[in-house]
């Protein structure tokens, strides 16, 4: 069995489990409910037999897995990508409220760290940033940013900072909004520390800078 799938009376897939040639699971998607039996074991994969979270380990065209993945009554609740080695690639967290992702150097240090905030409108649900942080292979946090609590209109970045190697401050960049009017306030230092520039800049809605 290469691929098993269930559609709705209007055509539409609902879910479906795919294999490898050795018959390993290979892919999963999880409806409301278990539609895949006696094909293929939905219920316990995408946790609806009330023993709590399932733990899904996926496999590519070898005998490694390549990703794990935690359902909870269909809903996916923790996903996994891994390195060919098996070393964690990529990591993720699902909640009612939007996601944490975080993704690694191949040697397994912490590369990037995500949080993004889901926000439910008139066209369905989006996610957007809520701050995103940058490292470096050494473990060193290099870089964050900051969004604004978001609207249906999107997310507006609040806060930019970043740092030299040696952890002084190197460029900080905030923008703040109030009557009408987005301000931005730049700050840039030396790699001793010391303060390199300081500036205030009115931005215009064609994303220009013009000083204040």
């Amino acid at each position: 069995l290469k691929r098993v799938s269930f559609a709705n009376d209007a055509g539409r897939t609902e879910a479906t489990a795919e294999f490898t040639p050795k018959g390993q699971l290979a892919e999963i998607r999880c409806f409301s409910r278990p539609l895949l039996a006696p094909h293929a074991n939905d219920a316990e994969w995408c946790a609806f037999n009330g023993k709590g979270p399932s733990n899904v380990t996926l496999y590519g065209s070898g005998e490694r897995p390549r990703g794990l993945q935690s359902y909870e009554a269909g809903q996916l609740r923790k996903a996994e990508v891994l390195f060919p080695d098996g070393k964690l690639r990529e990591q993720h967290e699902y909640t009612e409220r939007g996601e944490l992702r975080r993704v690694f150097f191949a040697g397994g240090v912490l590369h990037t760290e995500s949080q993004l905030v889901k926000v439910t409108g008139s066209n369905g649900s989006e996610s957007y940033p809520a701050q995103v942080k940058d490292f470096h292979e050494s473990g060193k946090l290099v870089r964050e940013r900051r969004w604004a609590a978001p609207t249906e209109r999107g997310a507006v970045l609040a806060l930019d900072q970043s740092w030299y190697m040696n952890g002084n401050p190197r460029e900080k960049q905030e923008f703040i909004t109030a009557n009408g009017r987005t301000e931005e306030r730049s700050t840039r230092y030396h790699d001793n520390g010391q303060l390199a520039f300081e500036g205030t800049y009115v931005v215009s809605e064609r994303k220009t800078r013009l000083a204040a």
